[in-house]
Parts: structure tokens; C-alpha cells; sequence
């Protein structure tokens, strides 16, 4: 089995896929795909079988009635003199792959997830956006493939590409949607990068021929929860390029273990980048630039809002720049014992980091603190 997780729109179903085109000459009896979600939810597993079922002949009536626990039987008893490929499209968790699994180890499975479902049994993969030259190269190839240039526009340089590149975050979703709007409109690249540098609305600039980044964000978001949304929201205000999970303490007004379970949350789905701790030894989570823009527009669409819960976050900045000065306050007084430190803001304890030693932790790795 493989499993190829990370976050939304950074390509791995597209991935799966070209493996399974190439390595289709090795399974003789064919290949099967289901996508695992539906409209943003979770698919049965009952449905998923009976896709399944239905791709290897079965007839409807045989399966109409049935419950996913007969059909599992059939699945696994149609497959166990197979060599089939089966990719797992999207998996939302690990019951839906134990039900749906073939029932022969000559068969190979592929699982694409935003969480790692791998566990700690199988060797997962997760799969990052890809480096500013490897983003360069698939744009390339989106840009010249199978289409000829209008005679007046000429191939991209190299200049332009990277440019456009980092504009879509190197997200490939959104490269390939730039791409297809540059082979369909007479101004080409320059045209689609132009649109890009003065638009207000990045993300629906970066949206073409039904490729929407921000529409696979908006169904992971939709999933969180209201408190995680709200999390993902105000983390927009955090302009650090990373950051650990006390920061969520003062812009919720919540106590740390709330604060460590919502950026796990969404880290499970792919909004945050679970990245590695830092010298201190604490976890820290980042945005991709693509999915920041998203929070920060949710944030806004929240603030003009006449919600009763807006109010809260409008004052999440403030609370954030206080509980900013203490803790630097705090850290100073290790590093700096002598010095004058004035009139500190008094916060609540709930903002402060309910970590035991994390001042002296925090001074003896300042560098990356004030790096960061």
C-alpha cells in the first residue's frame, strides 16, 4: 500500500493517477478508482463497494439491498485471484479503507488523504508543493502541451514563468488554472500574470476553467467546525512565517490545550503545515501563502459581518500585540536580568504558555525567535 497525503490542491490525486497510468502494463486485471468524499463529506462505505462491485460486473440488483458488510465479503472474495490496482481517492479516515480493501496482496492500493492515515505500519508519503525549478518545469509543460500558440504570442521566458509560479503559490491547482486561461486568451501568460499583480481578489484570479483552489479549501474548512474556523481565521493576523500553538491562546481567549487541539485540527485537513518543532523543542505550524489568503478573507467577510461572534475577533489583534509584550517581557528577564523593563501589560494567565521552563527554552534559542 501507499499513502500520499498533504494539503488541499498541491496535487496528489493527479499523482496518484499518472502512477497508475504508468504502472498499468503490471496489473493485468485492471484498475479500480473511487473518490472517497462527496461534496465535501464523508462517502459510505456501503457506496464506495458498490462502485466497486459495479466496475467488476456485478449487476445493480445484486447490490441494491445489500449492507456494506456483505459487500465487503463480495469485494474481497471478487478480488482474491485478482491483480488489480486500486487507488483511494481522497480518504477521509482509516475505517473507510479497512472496508473497502481487496481481498489479494497481489493487488496494489494507492490512498491519497490531507490527513497522514498511513499510521506507523506503512511508509507515508507527503506530498509538498513543488521547489520554485520543479514549478517551473510543470508550467512549462501545462503551457506547451498539445496546443499551438496563437502566432503573435510568443513561448514564456523563463523570467515570466517563475513569476507566475510563486503568484499561484506553486500550488498546481492554481498553476494549472493560470495555464489553461494562458493557452485560451490571445495575451497569453503576460495577460493572466497581469490580471494577477493587480487584482484585488487573488484566489479568484487564480480560478479558471473549473479549476478553483479556493473551492478546495472552502470544503476542508466547512469541515472543522466553527471554532476551528475561527482559529484558521485569526491566524491570518499571526505575519510570522510559522508559529506555535500558545499564539491561538490570547486571539481566542482560550487556555493551551484548546489552542494545541485546533491547530492539530486543522492540520489534520490540510489548512496548516505541520512543520518541525523548532530548536526550543516546541511544534510549530505554518500557512501556505495560497490558504493565508483564504483565512485573511474569511476573516474579513466575518468581521463585516453583524455576527454576535465577530466581536470577539475584532479584538484579537489587540489581545495578541498585549499578550506579545508580556511574553517578551517575561523572556527579557532571563536574557536580561538587570534590565529596566517599564510597565508591562497585565493579562490573563490563560495567554501565557502553561509550559513549564518555556522562557529560559525561548532565551537559549533567541536567534530563530527573532528570525522568525
Amino acid at each position: 500500500m501507499l499513502f500520499v497525503h498533504g494539503r488541499p490542491g498541491v496535487g496528489k490525486s493527479s499523482l496518484a493517477q499518472e502512477l497508475a497510468h504508468r504502472l498499468k502494463t503490471k496489473y493485468p486485471h485492471g484498475q479500480l478508482y473511487v473518490n472517497m468524499g462527496v461534496a465535501g463529506g464523508r462517502r459510505s462505505e456501503r457506496d464506495i463497494l458498490r462502485v466497486f462491485l459495479k466496475e467488476l460486473g456485478w449487476p445493480e440488483e445484486e447490490l441494491r439491498d445489500a449492507d456494506a458488510a456483505h459487500l465487503g465479503k463480495v469485494f474481497r472474495a471478487a478480488t482474491a485471484r485478482r491483480r488489480l490496482l486500486v487507488l483511494l481517492d481522497a480518504a477521509r479516515d482509516a475505517d473507510q479503507i479497512e472496508a473497502t480493501l481487496p481481498g489479494s496482496d497481489r493487488c496494489a492500493v494507492t490512498v491519497t488523504s490531507r490527513a497522514n492515515l498511513g499510521g506507523t505500519e506503512h511508509r507515508a508519503r507527503h506530498l509538498d508543493t513543488p521547489s520554485p525549478s520543479d514549478a517551473a518545469r510543470i508550467m512549462r509543460a501545462y503551457l506547451t502541451s498539445d496546443i499551438e500558440l496563437p502566432g503573435d504570442v510568443k513561448v514564456p521566458s523563463d523570467e515570466l514563468i517563475a513569476e507566475a509560479a510563486e503568484l499561484c503559490g506553486r500550488q498546481p491547482i492554481a498553476m494549472r488554472a493560470i495555464c489553461d486561461k494562458a493557452r485560451h486568451t490571445r495575451g497569453g501568460l503576460a495577460q493572466a500574470v497581469n490580471e494577477l499583480r493587480g487584482s484585488e481578489d487573488w484566489l479568484s484570479a487564480l480560478t479558471y476553467g473549473g479549476r478553483d483552489v479556493s473551492a478546495r479549501f472552502a470544503t476542508e474548512y466547512a469541515r472543522v467546525g466553527r471554532r476551528a474556523q475561527e482559529a484558521l481565521q485569526v491566524l491570518s493576523l499571526v505575519k510570522a512565517s510559522s508559529f506555535v500553538p500558545w499564539v491561538l491562546q490570547p486571539l481566542l481567549d482560550i487556555h493551551l490545550p484548546e489552542a494545541a487541539n485546533l491547530m492539530a485540527a486543522l492540520s489534520e485537513v490540510g489548512l496548516l503545515d505541520d512543520l518541525e518543532s523548532d530548536p526550543a523543542g516546541f511544534p510549530r505550524y505554518g500557512f501556505s501563502p495560497l490558504i493565508r489568503l483564504f483565512a485573511e478573507r474569511e476573516l474579513q467577510k466575518n468581521l463585516a459581518s453583524d455576527d454576535a461572534q465577530a466581536a470577539p475577533r475584532r479584538e484579537a489583534g489587540h489581545r495578541f500585540r498585549l499578550a506579545t509584550v508580556k511574553l517578551a517581557a517575561l523572556i527579557m528577564a532571563v536574557t536580561e536580568r538587570d534590565a529596566a523593563l517599564g510597565n508591562q501589560p497585565d493579562v490573563p494567565e490563560r495567554w501565557v504558555p502553561a509550559i513549564h521552563d518555556w522562557e529560559r527554552r525561548v532565551a537559549r534559542n533567541a536567534s530563530f525567535w527573532v528570525a522568525i
